[in-house]
């Protein structure tokens, strides 16, 4: 027994009686386009405002940590002026008893109140 192919249905093609229905599901379906436009607006306008969002709080997040980074950075180099400025006064004090030769037996001053 041979099998025939038929030719005249394709594979993939329903007949125009199976696509009525299609037809008017198809039919009562297309005045809802609006609200399917309008959805995917609104959802890509939520979508944009929940990355803003997050963007901003990065950013706020971002910024607190440079200025916190910026007062320790000041504070730190206030430390080391006072630091420095005490060295060089070290070194004044040094070099003005080398220079009167009171470094043998230097003479100290006791600053503040008397016991």
């Amino acid at each position: 027994m041979e099998r025939v192919l038929n030719s005249v249905v394709e594979a993939g093609v329903l007949p125009a009686a199976d696509l009525a229905p299609v037809r008017r599901l198809l039919a009562r379906l297309v005045p809802l386009w609006r609200y399917t436009v309008w959805f995917t607006a609104l959802a890509m306008v939520l979508a944009a405002s929940v990355a803003i969002r997050l963007d901003v709080q990065r950013m706020q997040k971002d910024h607190a940590r440079t200025i916190r980074t910026q007062r320790e950075a000041r504070v730190l180099q206030d430390r080391l002026r006072l630091e420095l400025d005490a060295r060089r006064r070290a070194t004044a004090m040094e070099s003005l008893a080398q220079r009167h030769q009171l470094i043998a037996n230097p003479l100290v001053v006791h600053v503040g109140r008397e016991p």
